[in-house]
């Protein structure tokens, strides 16, 4: 991780996970990375308390494997110990904006439950392609997001490092786009358009109809959508020219 970082044209300075929020924040840093650790996230109470402190700071933050479930149990989330844990360096993730599945490295066995994480918080944006279980959030807030895999142990040549780019670079992965036309309503779900072009927001009349893994009220890029979804949908996109 600290290479990522420093291949980016960042100066990393690593603190033991023990340190005080007033700390960082007092020391100039342009953001902070949550980084892996073992064991139950529940129980590091207190550095879920300091974490907290950075989020409503407004700091960028990313969090990765434990830093990605002890962030969302700092913003009301919680999280669960997993049937069966990850491990392995192959491991597919649907990145949902994008509408791509990448392959990650993993080592866990928590998991945020997803239907804890508060929709006005955070959305989730990865989904393990396996068993459906989230392996990442963006929040609402600007320049502040995590992912449950590790983006910096590619199987492949730099598979999800652009995460480090986004991070880096402080691209907005945070704002949430705004419902506008309902484009279609269906039995089970609505789809909406909204004010960003390149997504539409799939809402769920009940979360027990979960469309491909995903949940009530998911963004979902339209390369997902299409092809997935009815001829009536997609008749009326072509029309409307989206």
């Amino acid at each position: 991780m600290i290479d990522c970082l420093r291949r980016r044209g960042c100066s990393v300075t690593a603190l033991p996970a023990s340190t005080p929020a007033e700390t960082v924040l007092s020391g100039g840093y342009d953001g902070v990375l949550l980084s892996n650790g073992p064991g139950d996230p529940a129980e590091n109470t207190d550095m879920i308390r300091e974490i907290k402190k950075l989020y409503d700071s407004g700091l960028p933050l990313y969090g990765i494997c434990l830093g990605h479930q002890m962030l969302a149990l700092a913003t009301g989330a919680r999280t669960g110990k997993m049937d069966y844990g990850h491990r392995g360096g192959n491991h597919p993730v649907r990145d949902v904006e994008r509408g791509r599945v990448f392959i990650t490295s993993q080592n866990h066995g928590y998991m945020v439950l997803a239907d804890t994480v508060d929709p006005v918080v955070a959305q989730v944006s990865h989904i393990n392609a396996n068993d459906g279980t989230c392996e990442g959030l963006r929040y609402r807030r600007p320049n502040c997001f995590s992912t449950q895999f590790h983006p910096e142990a590619n199987p492949g040549p730099r598979d999800m490092e652009y995460l480090f780019d986004r991070f880096v670079e402080g691209k907005q992965m945070s704002e949430m786009p705004q419902k506008r036309e309902l484009l279609y309503e269906g039995k089970a779900k609505k789809v909406y358009a909204t004010d960003d072009p390149e997504l539409l927001i799939v809402s769920y009349k009940d979360d027990a109809t979960a469309f491909n893994g995903l949940k009530k009220g998911t963004i979902v890029g339209k390369g997902v959508i299409n092809n997935r979804m009815s001829d009536l949908l997609m008749a009326r996109l072509e029309r409307e020219g989206i």
